[in-house]
């Protein structure tokens, strides 16, 4: 930049300056979650809410909407 643009240099400088600031803090929040991501343990509720969630799917697949208690049965598959 020209010498002549001191203001506009020094504006360019704090956006770079907050942007670098921001590539950081980014860094440190991803290293943050991958470190919690790898040492995530399954637990049985994990593995019951993926079955649940695959017999839901299955059976709410195989429903004719126009039954008449299609609605009962939505009910009761979502509390399930």
């Amino acid at each position: 930049m020209p010498a002549e643009a001191a203001a506009s240099r020094g504006e360019l400088q704090r956006t770079v300056d907050l942007r670098i600031d921001d590539v950081v803090a980014a860094t440190d929040r991803s290293r943050v979650l991958r470190r919690a991501a790898a040492s995530y343990g399954a637990s049985w509720r994990d593995v019951t809410l993926f079955v649940c969630v695959v017999l839901f799917t299955v059976v709410w697949w195989n429903i004719n909407p126009s039954r008449i208690d299609w609605l009962p049965i939505f009910i009761v598959l979502i509390l399930l």
